[in-house]
């Protein structure tokens, strides 16, 4: 691996060694600032320091390499995650506090991510619904940036290149003058992809194939530009927006095998996302936040060679297949996912040690997906309210509560509790213990799926709109002891997830007839509520 770094500031930067010294504050277990010693809740941190020394040169790399608790695999659509044992679908990733926003077939497409702008990574397990809402079943993991405050200008440039075509660019611009500051990031991730075995055993070919040319890992290529701005008019008044654009393509090779190897098309992705808030600093520990934030990912087909596509408006209903071709360079729309949300919150401390945070959140969703969901179009909108108090019920034992209520369009109302405990014995001594609940309704597709594949036959894949919410129980106790610079953390945890959702086959009767005779498949898969869960 070769990294090339260069760097340049007008006027003095502060020490960023001298920064290592401070002790850590977090803000993710309660979403409250707290000493990492001294959160309520347990939480890990991969710290600036370690960023450094570690070097990774990817997200995945990171969390696998600095942390025990996750596990990566990678393929076209994404990375594969698991959080102790929970899928990519129960982790929740945060940026700066906020939803990343890019489903691809229900993984998370971390290359939205540049790991040369997170100052420091918060990861808290275990349920965390009644902070987050839905999804944050496994865990949180909260990646906060980099701020870029100094006064002046700061240009930065990291190069490195790899085996097999690997390349990662990073560029920064940052100006503060004042009350105005601005930070641009581009991005870019290049790779020739890779192959592991030439012999290959596709769906319906038998014997194998022998000279396959599927790659493990296909050739792409994804950039991405972001910029933000903040305006601070007043002492305790920051105003802000940002945005970025996204473009992704996977190039797919085309075997010699006439029926199983061959592809037609590469996928290409196209993500945006737009943002505007402000936070009003009552103090030093009290603030109301206000933030609106829209974002879009959408996925398409990129034609390499001449298709015929099933028109599946005008054969619905029909006994016939209307084709129509796909010619080089043209693409089809697969999906086109947006989501606006506006959340505002509030912290403020009460007599007798209080801190008291609340807040009202509003999230809808938009999917336009043509030829996979029934009628083109689907929607889905939650509401939430959320109050959390932390408060010392006696000297050294700390009690964070917290409550939230969910109310889904699907799914109706949803209450989720989270109690946590800090016990301090001794200085050098801390007992942490938490009992949460975590839910997670439905992703639209989950619900309202339609998709056909023509492989060595017709296989139809459906949502389901009978899905039930997926809900968990989460406990844990941790002992921590730290005493001169050593730190020991011993933690055990149970967590029961409540009908998991899963794509699984089904008997072609149980399929709608209007499917069965339309496409007359020869596998039907559906998504539903299949199996509890315990880690």
């Amino acid at each position: 691996m070769l990294a090339l770094c260069t760097f340049a500031a007008v006027n003095a930067q502060n020490d960023i060694w001298r920064q290592d010294s401070l002790p850590e504050v977090v803000v993710t277990g309660t979403g409250t600032q707290h000493l990492l010693k001294d959160a309520p809740v347990q939480t890990e941190v991969i710290t600036s320091k370690m960023l450094r020394n570690y070097a990774g040169k990817s997200i995945e790399d990171i969390l696998g390499g600095l942390t025990a608790s996750f596990a990566f695999s990678q393929d076209d659509m994404g990375s594969q995650m698991q959080l102790n044992g929970l899928g990519n679908s129960y982790i929740l990733i945060l940026i700066d506090g906020k939803r990343i926003h890019g489903d691809v077939g229900g993984q998370n497409d971390l290359s939205l991510i540049d790991p040369q702008n997170i100052e420091k990574i918060e990861i808290v397990k275990g349920a965390s619904s009644a902070l987050y809402g839905s999804d944050a079943i496994a865990g949180v993991v909260n990646i906060i940036t980099k701020k870029h405050r100094e006064e002046g200008l700061l240009i930065e440039n990291t190069t490195r290149i790899g085996s097999y075509g690997d390349v990662r660019q990073h560029n920064g611009l940052a100006l503060n003058y004042g009350k105005f500051s601005s930070y641009t990031n581009f991005q870019l991730q290049h790779s020739d992809g890779w192959q592991n075995t030439t012999v290959e055993h596709t769906e319906g070919s038998e014997p194998p194939i022998t000279d396959s040319r599927n790659k493990t890992v296909n050739r792409h290529t994804n950039w991405q530009i972001a910029e933000r701005l903040t305006y601070q008019p007043t002492k305790n008044l920051e105003l802000y927006a940002d945005g970025s654009t996204y473009w992704k393509r996977i190039y797919r090779v085309s075997g010699r095998h006439p029926h199983y190897d061959v592809k037609t098309w590469d996928m290409e992705y196209h993500n945006g996302s737009a943002s505007v808030g402000g936070k009003w600093n009552k103090s030093k520990t009290d603030y109301i936040s206000l933030d609106v934030d829209w974002h879009r990912h959408a996925y398409y087909y990129y034609y390499t060679a001449t298709t015929l596509v099933e028109d599946y408006e005008k054969s619905a209903g029909t006994p016939y297949y209307p084709y129509f071709p796909y010619l080089p360079d043209q693409k089809e729309l697969q999906s086109d996912q947006q989501r606006t949300m506006a959340a505002l919150k509030g912290v403020f401390t009460l007599p007798y040690e209080n801190i008291l945070s609340a807040g009202a959140e509003f999230r809808y969703d938009w999917l336009h997906a043509p030829t996979r969901v029934k009628g083109g179009k689907a929607s889905d909108w939650t509401a939430a309210v959320y109050v959390q108090d932390e408060f010392n019920l006696i000297h050294n034992l700390n009690i964070t509560a917290g409550l939230r209520l969910n109310q889904n369009e699907q799914f109706g109302t949803k209450l989720t509790p989270k109690v946590s405990a800090m016990w301090k014995p001794a200085n050098a001594w801390r007992l942490r213990a938490t009992w949460s609940q975590g839910f997670k309704t439905p992703a639209i597709r989950e619900l309202f799926y339609r998709y056909v594949r023509q492989m060595s036959g017709t296989y139809l894949y459906l949502g389901n709109t009978n899905l039930k919410p997926q809900s968990s129980n989460y406990f844990s106790l941790s002992g921590e002891y730290g005493w001169r610079g050593l730190n020991v953390t011993v933690t055990s945890y149970y967590n029961k997830v409540k009908d998991m959702i899963a794509l699984v086959t089904i008997p072609n009767y149980q399929a709608p007839d209007e499917y069965i005779i339309q496409y007359d498949p020869v596998k039907t898969r559906q998504y539903q509520n299949i199996e509890d869960a315990k880690t």
